[in-house]
């Protein structure tokens, strides 16, 4: 919704929004911590974005090791993380691993990621 404000030119409304998500709670090492980053980084901190996302690198890497194994959701979190960090290999192998273990889900989540993701990177 920012950049829909922003291509309208209204800049005050999109800063507004992305500060928003800034500020909105999410559970640590989820999807909505990668949102949250891009907001920053459309806000011109990107080496906020960027801690964050090492962060949610972090504690994703962790959370391979659990008693369940490793999930596609967590794949996938770590691949849109390294892709947004700027390490595509990396990004791609997680994005392998999230479709080898569910190739239906998965599939939706490699195309997003496959979409740009230096958005408002500096």
């Amino acid at each position: 919704m920012g950049e829909a404000y922003e291509a309208m030119g209204n800049e005050a409304a999109a800063r507004d929004i992305w500060t928003e998500i800034t500020h909105d709670p999410v559970q640590e090492g989820s999807e909505a911590v990668i949102y949250q980053a891009l907001a920053l980084r459309m806000l011109g901190r990107s080496d906020d974005a960027n801690k964050m996302l090492n962060d949610l690198v972090t504690t994703n890497k962790a959370s391979l090791d659990g008693s369940d194994g490793p999930s596609a959701v967590t794949n996938f979190v770590l691949g849109r993380a390294m892709g947004l960090l700027g390490k595509q290999a990396e990004a791609e192998s997680y994005m392998d691993a999230a479709l080898e273990i569910d190739p239906d889900a998965a599939l939706l989540a490699r195309i997003e990621a496959s979409q740009p993701a230096d958005a408002g990177s500096e």
